[in-house]
């Protein structure tokens, strides 16, 4: 009989890493119920009785399916818009179910491999170069930022909002980035198809003409301004369904003009996963949102419910379809993890290709 292997130091920082990661999220997430003074005493302040709280989680409740129909009819739309992003014709299904299963992994699994688990599937099933799916999806979470930006850019317009003018400074940022990134996408996609040509007709660098030709499929709808605009277009019902999920939700909780206000949250919630250095969760999630809610006009309390339930549906309306769309293909659960590693193995390859110093296959 062998001896117990002893933990090595590895598995030790993994432990530590894991355990400060819940330790953090838990604080975060805390900023909701407790008001914190780290210059001074007391440390610790509740913002509500437990009394108010449960009565408010009570009070909430109907809202929440409606939440949580529109959250999950993201999905759908989601899929539909992927096939503006792709040359190649698709199956809705296929890509509804990819679609469901990668919102499962971005929720159930860690990495935040959601995206390119379903990239990765798409590929493989129609036999498609990884990097096309890749490419697909990548325009689709870009176009998805920007009209997600345009529409909150809309509702901040509007007389009613003076209280956030941190938000409309963050989002003239964001569409300002968005213009950079756009150009930048466009630019690859329009001239990575002739410079692969042209490398071809010189004999040159095999390995970078295999990376262009392959962007260039990618981003296909991205080589024309209609072809942005009609992938841009369909960019809109996923976010336009979250933020009328988010508003009817500050609506209930008495946050005045609330329909109008989901959008600047849904920003809010967006532009907070991208802050460098915090990793996505629900604590972060739940101080983000809190926040946004108190300073829109909630009570403490209504604000607190509110970020909680949403986090709850929104992992609910993600996880239940893809569950379904496992069952269905008939994907046990050790395959979909199987299948992130692979996705996560084919994304280096393909950074590990773009990466590669040419000259030395000239």
């Amino acid at each position: 009989m062998e001896p117990a292997r002893k933990p090595g130091p590895r598995a030790g920082w993994k432990i530590a890493a894991i355990a400060f990661g819940v330790a953090f999220t838990l604080a975060l997430g805390s900023t909701a119920f407790l008001s914190w003074n780290l210059h001074g005493r007391p440390l610790v302040t509740p913002r509500f009785s437990v009394s108010a709280f449960r009565h408010a989680l009570g009070a909430n409740l109907p809202w929440l399916v409606v939440f949580t129909l529109l959250s999950a009819a993201m999905l759908p739309l989601r899929a539909v818009q992927w096939q503006k992003t792709l040359e190649k014709p698709t199956p809705f299904r296929e890509r509804w179910h990819f679609v469901n299963i990668g919102a499962a992994v971005h929720n159930l699994l860690p990495g935040n491999l959601g995206d390119v688990t379903r990239a990765f599937l798409l590929a493989r099933t129609q036999r498609l170069p990884v990097v096309v799916g890749l490419g697909s999806v990548a325009v689709c979470k870009l176009l998805e930022l920007a009209t997600l930006v345009i529409i909150a850019a809309l509702a901040l317009s509007l007389p009613y909002w003076n209280r956030l003018p941190e938000l409309a400074e963050a989002l003239e940022a964001a569409a300002w980035l968005f213009v950079a990134l756009a150009t930048a996408v466009v630019l690859l996609a329009r001239f990575s198809g002739p410079l692969a040509g042209r490398l071809m007709r010189a004999g040159r660098w095999q390995r970078l003409q295999f990376l262009l030709r392959h962007v260039d499929a990618g981003l296909g709808t991205a080589r024309s301004v209609k072809g942005m605009l009609i992938a841009l277009a369909f960019s809109f019902p996923p976010n336009m369904a979250a933020a009328l999920a988010y508003g009817i939700g500050l609506r209930a909780i008495g946050v005045e003009h609330g329909i109008l206000a989901g959008p600047i949250v849904l920003a809010l919630i967006a532009l907070g996963k991208g802050t460098p250095g915090i990793a996505p969760g629900p604590g972060l999630y739940i101080l983000i949102t809190s926040w946004a809610a108190r300073a829109l006009g909630a009570s403490a309390e209504d604000a607190a419910a509110f970020a909680l339930l949403t986090n709850i549906a929104t992992g609910l309306s993600h996880w239940i379809p893809g569950l379904m769309s496992l069952a269905i293909r008939r994907v046990r659960w050790s395959e979909l993890k199987r299948e992130t590693t692979l996705a996560k193995e084919a994304a280096r390859e393909v950074d590990a290709n773009a990466r590669a110093r040419m000259p030395a296959e000239a």
